[in-house]
């Protein structure tokens, strides 16, 4: 929909941008009330997030890198490492330098789970974004990524990330 059609002009006039906020928060609201709770969801968070940060590290990282780079607690990150150590998917051990810090590593099993999960997520994305069709797709791919960009830039100057109380630099 063009600038005209959301009440804007095209020449984007002194407060279109707080308009433009207001129109993003309304839809991001609706966008977390129509969620299902399942599916993509759950491809996002919890275990197969530590399996990919661990996939992507190379194999290994320390739990608090790990909570570090999802954003949630240590307790958290403790409450899954113990799930899927359960389930043959990482191990824990000391460090081979200093044997008090503990190094979570992903296994063979782990690897396969992760890249089961990655290929699942991307089904399930496709399939929304074929319903967006393709010139809308590639659209919001390309925002998204100005998104990253900008927020990366913001978080190396120091400034706030993330909208909210207490993102400051997160």
């Amino acid at each position: 929909m063009s600038a005209e059609g959301r009440g804007m002009s095209a020449e984007s006039p002194a407060g279109a941008f707080e308009a433009y906020a207001d129109q993003l928060i309304h839809a991001g609201f609706l966008m977390f009330r129509l969620r299902s709770g399942r599916g993509i969801d759950q491809k996002l968070r919890g275990m197969p997030v530590v399996l990919r940060e661990l996939f992507a590290a190379g194999g290994e990282l320390s739990p608090g890198e790990l909570a570090k780079r999802m954003g949630v607690s240590d307790a958290r990150v403790a409450n899954i490492l113990r799930s899927l150590e359960e389930r043959g998917l990482v191990t824990r051990a000391g460090a081979a330098k200093d044997k008090r810090r503990v190094v979570v590593t992903i296994t063979d099993a782990g690897r396969v789970a992760a890249d089961k999960s990655r290929d699942e997520g991307v089904e399930m994305v496709a399939e929304f974004l074929k319903e967006l069709g393709e010139e809308d797709a590639q659209d919001l791919v390309r925002v998204v990524n100005r998104v990253v960009e900008v927020m990366e830039a913001r978080k190396r100057e120091g400034r706030q990330v993330l909208m909210g109380p207490g993102a400051q630099g997160e």
